[in-house]
């Protein structure tokens, strides 16, 4: 048998009786051991090279024991992830890269494709103030409509909603004379969404005038003179109401309504 690859070369030297088909038996040629070495060199770089099949060197000899880059891997247990350029999502199985394996700040803006990232992939309290660039919360990050008046706040609804509305007693509300629309002894409610100011004017009549004021229930105070000789009497009181509260001013003796003012 023709012996052109090193793997066809046999370990017991009387049986290697040809190299490259030149024959080196006992009483070949002269000139077929010239030949027959320069068949060995060049089988020998053959080899080195990876040319010629059937050449894999042993593991056990320094080498992958197989003839192509697909059964290496496999010999040598690394599989087609070991020669692959980049790797894709296809390749990396679900939770197999966790934050213990990323260096911090190598993941970038610019490696994240466009909503990517949902409220899922990110830790309660992960988020702090440090993480959030200046001006990067604006409105339509919450859940509002809108973007508010001059002089408003972004303020909670109390059912984990919000919404614009002021803060401060006299921000957007002016006064209004709502005398014809009130009465003693009729209780009213603040239905604004803000709290507003109501001043009330009594007119007594002769010896005695009193008004009693009372918000949510609760009589906050009166005003007036119960009895004094031969002179009319004027009572006036006034309060902040705050939002959702009810409200009512009171005749207590010899009063007539004459000016019910209210800065809403």
């Amino acid at each position: 048998m023709a012996k052109n690859k090193i793997s066809e070369y046999s370990a017991t030297a009387a049986s290697n009786t040809d190299v490259a088909n030149i024959n080196i038996a006992e009483g070949c040629s002269p000139s077929n051991v010239n030949n027959a070495i320069r068949g060995v060199m060049a089988h020998l770089k053959d080899f080195q090279a990876g040319n010629v099949t059937g050449n894999a060197l042993a593991i056990a000899g320094g080498g992958t024991g197989a003839e192509s880059a697909s059964a290496a891997r496999t010999n040598l247990g690394l599989g087609s992830l070991s020669t692959l350029n980049t790797v894709d999502t296809a390749q990396i199985d679900d939770d197999a890269i966790t934050t213990a394996k990323i260096l911090d700040a190598n993941v970038t803006n610019a490696k994240m494709a466009t909503d990517s990232v949902d409220t899922t992939q990110i830790v309660d309290d992960a988020i702090t103030s440090a993480k959030i660039a200046a001006n990067a919360v604006t409105t339509t990050e919450l859940n509002v409509s809108g973007t508010g008046t001059s002089g408003q706040a972004l303020l909670s609804d109390g059912d984990g909603s919000m919404s614009w509305g002021s803060i401060g007693i006299g921000v957007n509300q002016t006064w209004q004379d709502v005398t014809g629309s009130r009465a003693f002894g009729v209780t009213y409610t603040n239905n604004t969404g803000k709290p507003i100011f109501i001043s009330v004017l009594g007119l007594g009549s002769p010896n005695h005038g009193v008004i009693q004021m009372v918000i949510d229930g609760i009589s906050i105070g009166q005003q007036g003179v119960a009895s004094v000789a031969s002179a009319g009497m004027h009572a006036s009181m006034s309060a902040i109401v705050p939002n959702g509260s009810t409200y009512q001013v009171n005749n207590v003796i010899g009063a007539s309504l004459s000016i019910w003012a209210e800065l809403r």
